[in-house]
C-alpha cells in the first residue's frame, strides 16, 4: 500500500480515537453549567436590586470556575490511563505487523495525552500536568522508536542485536 495512504489512515484512526474518547467522557460526565446572567426587565428596579443581582452572579461565577477546574481535573484523571492503554495497545499492534492500525492507535494515545495536558492546564493542576507531559514525552519517544527502528542499516541492526546479547 502507498505509504501516504497508510499515513492518512493512521491519522484518521488517531483523530477518530481522540474524538471518541472526548465525546464519550462528555456524554458520561457532563461539564458544569455556566451561570445565567439575565436581568429581568422591570421598570422599577432599584440600584440596590441591581447590585444584589450582580453580587449573586459574581458568587455563581466563582462557584462555576471552581466546578470547571474540578471537572477538568477529573477529566485528566480519566484521560491519563486511557492514553497509556491505547498507546500500549498501539505499540503492541505495531510490533505484531498491524502497522496502520497500530500506528493509528499509538498516535491516538499520544494525541489523548496531549488532550490530558490541555485539561490539566485548564484545571491548574501542576503535578497532574507534569504527569501528563511525562506520559506524552514517553509515548512520543516510544512511538518514534518503534516506527523508525526498521530504518536501521543492516550493520546497525547487527550491532544492536550484538549489544542485546551481551
Amino acid at each position: 500500500m502507498n505509504s501516504f495512504i497508510k499515513l492518512l489512515y493512521s491519522l484518521l484512526i488517531a483523530v477518530s480515537l481522540v474524538m471518541f474518547v472526548g465525546f464519550s467522557i462528555a456524554s458520561v460526565y457532563e461539564p458544569p453549567k455556566p451561570p445565567d446572567y439575565s436581568h429581568p426587565f422591570k421598570e422599577n428596579v432599584t440600584p440596590e436590586d441591581q447590585e444584589r443581582q450582580h453580587q449573586e452572579y459574581e458568587q455563581q461565577s466563582k462557584a462555576y470556575e471552581t466546578a470547571q477546574k474540578d471537572y477538568q481535573r477529573d477529566v485528566t484523571y480519566a484521560l491519563l490511563p486511557i492514553s497509556i492503554a491505547v498507546l500500549s495497545i498501539g505499540i503492541w499492534m505495531m510490533r505484531r505487523d498491524s502497522e496502520v492500525v497500530g500506528e493509528g492507535l499509538a498516535l491516538g494515545g499520544v494525541a489523548t495525552s496531549i488532550y490530558a495536558v490541555i485539561t490539566s492546564s485548564m484545571a491548574d493542576a501542576r503535578i497532574l500536568r507534569l504527569v501528563a507531559v511525562v506520559i506524552l514525552l514517553a509515548g512520543t519517544l516510544l512511538v518514534a522508536q518503534q516506527r523508525f527502528q526498521d530504518t536501521l542499516t543492516p550493520t546497525a541492526k547487527t550491532k544492536a542485536r550484538a549489544k542485546k546479547k551481551r
